[in-house]
């Protein structure tokens, strides 16, 4: 089971992106635990943006099981999501094959070292440019 620990920027309004860090064993299961969250969480705080911090994760996740669970989900699509990986190539590899299974389900999404860097891009990039 994944440790999920939400955070906000700034005040709770829904300009801010919502702020998720997760550590563990990113498996289905944590995945998973993450797309529930972030359901629930956008539906109330946010315009669909999501920093999701997966420094401390350790990825034992396939894209076929990404995209069946994508597949089965409730997300709404288009919604703005920002990975932050570990400062380790094969980290951050992980963190760019989850970025695709996510582009390829019509979310925007991007992968960072720098969660200040995400949560800017989150904040101010424009859509359209993706």
């Amino acid at each position: 089971m994944m440790e999920i620990q939400i955070k906000s920027l700034g005040s709770q309004s829904k300009e801010n992106p919502i702020v998720m860090v997760a550590r563990g064993v990113l498996n289905i299961a944590g995945f998973h635990q993450i797309v529930v969250a972030i359901n629930r969480l956008t539906k109330i705080h946010s315009e669909g943006a999501v920093l999701i911090d997966l420094a401390e994760a350790r990825y034992e996740l396939q894209a076929a099981e990404i995209d069946e669970l994508i597949g089965k989900s409730p997300w709404l699509q288009g919604q703005k999501i920002a990975l932050v990986a570990a400062r380790r190539s094969e980290h951050f590899n992980q963190a760019s094959a989850l970025s695709a299974c996510l582009l390829k389900h019509g979310f925007k999404t991007a992968v960072f070292y720098d969660a200040t860097v995400a949560a800017d891009w989150l904040q101010h990039s424009d859509l359209s440019s993706l």
